[in-house]
């Protein structure tokens, strides 16, 4: 089993941590990971350092879509609301009300809100093109004003 190493980056929107093994990314947080929940800091694969670029190119204007393989880990259910996410254009927002539709399951907002906050690879899945039906931006693991500059830059919200 390969152990799981994170890279600190710095952005123009603040500071990111990436996680991974050696073959796939497992982590984009906006906090510090806990200090159990990882092997080494700043002692990456080379596929943490292409995520690194691609991240960095994204937030300059220059990539739209990652290349990066990932590796999200979480229920069935999770899963299945972050394989719906991937789906959301570039430039382009949903409501939670339209992802749980896309789900076929339209009763369940909430759970997919829920599923939604815990994306563990924020950025690449892209939780943060998800708003309330009214066009409110609501919560967002990074804080709702990153919710607003990557939609912002993504063109989404003028």
């Amino acid at each position: 089993m390969d152990n799981k190493r994170f890279v600190k980056v710095n952005s123009k929107i603040g500071l990111i941590f990436i996680g991974g093994t050696q073959y796939s990314i497992t982590h984009i947080m906006w906090e510090e990971p806990k200090y159990s929940e990882i092997t080494s800091h700043d002692l990456g694969y080379d596929i943490l350092d292409l995520c690194k670029r691609e991240i960095l190119e994204y937030l300059d204007g220059r990539l739209k879509k990652f290349s990066v393989p990932i590796d999200p880990t979480g229920t069935s259910f999770q899963e299945s609301v972050w394989q719906e996410l991937l789906k959301i254009p570039y430039g382009t927002t949903i409501s939670y009300k339209d992802l749980a539709n896309r789900i076929s399951n339209p009763r369940a907002m909430q759970a997919v809100g829920s599923a939604n906050g815990k994306n563990p690879i924020s950025i690449i899945i892209p939780c943060h093109r998800v708003i309330a039906v009214n066009g409110n931006l609501s919560g967002y693991a990074g804080g709702v004003d990153k919710k607003e500059r990557l939609l912002r830059m993504e063109g989404s919200l003028i």
